[in-house]
């Protein structure tokens, strides 16, 4: 039910508008992700309808036994010779999650954190993280301990946002999501996105991909590690403008299996 802070329909403010359609977005998305946290089947007694809680999901508990459920749910329904494509797209769409559960933990944050609606970045909002109970409240005074590619940038430390965007890998596709939120320009308000698609493409899950949106060959936390593929660039090519590092990387990595570089860099690494 929308409340009278919620109801966008018949603003004229450009800037109040564009922020209150964030919210309701940023708020579906979290609602969707709550109804993908189910029993995918009757197992340990539980029934296929019963929900539980992200504690409790295979998904966010310790290494092994995420890797125990993808070995069961993934590669033992179709145990070949060598792996078939359904394989290579399954382990890329696992090393992505991993990835994302991993940075999650690095940065403070537990799955509850990113799921409800008022949960504040502990970067831009370090106070009130004190006063709640999360991991985030334990780890805040560390965050200068965090690898380069994952410490806050100046946006997020300055612009209050939910921290979703805090688990992204890449600083400037952070920068660049927090810029479109914050900004009440006219472009800004045409560019809406869904925070849900963007998540789902970055892993692999929308039901018109090929492939996962991005590959992961080494740690998190480096940006050598990751690629970024040509599907996920032509829908959500605007997310990554100024990710050079990604570009980098992205080129090398395709170049290791013979395909052509997807940018074109100048002699100083740039566009």
């Amino acid at each position: 039910m929308l409340n009278a802070v919620d109801e966008w329909r018949g603003t004229t403010d450009p800037d109040l508008r564009r922020r209150v359609q964030n919210r309701l977005n940023q708020r579906a998305y979290r609602q969707r992700r709550r109804q993908m946290l189910r029993v995918p089947g009757k197992t340990s007694g539980r029934t296929a309808n019963e929900t539980i809680s992200p504690a409790q999901s295979p998904w966010y508990t310790d290494p092994a036994a995420v890797v125990a459920q993808f070995r069961g749910l993934k590669l033992g329904r179709h145990a070949k010779p060598s792996p078939s494509d359904d394989h290579v797209l399954c382990i890329m769409q696992f090393n992505v999650m991993r990835a994302f559960g991993t940075i999650t933990s690095l940065v403070g944050l537990s799955p509850t954190d990113l799921l409800e609606d008022d949960t504040p970045s502990p970067f831009s909002s370090p106070t009130r993280c004190l006063m709640r109970e999360s991991p985030a409240r334990h780890h805040f005074q560390q965050f200068s301990l965090l690898p380069e590619s994952l410490s806050p940038t100046s946006l997020q430390r300055s612009t209050p946002h939910h921290p979703w965007i805090d688990i992204l890998p890449f600083p400037q596709m952070r920068d660049n999501l927090l810029r479109l939120e914050s900004s009440s320009s006219v472009a800004a308000e045409k560019q809406q996105y869904d925070a849900d698609s963007l998540c789902h493409w970055m892993v692999g899950l929308d039901p018109s991909q090929k492939e996962s949106g991005l590959i992961l060959w080494g740690e998190p936390w480096d940006l050598a590690a990751w690629e970024v593929t040509a599907e996920f660039l032509d829908r959500w090519g605007w997310t990554l403008e100024g990710c050079v590092d990604l570009f980098r990387s992205t080129n090398y990595w395709r170049s290791k299996r013979g395909l052509k570089p997807l940018f074109t860099l100048g002699k100083m690494g740039t566009l």
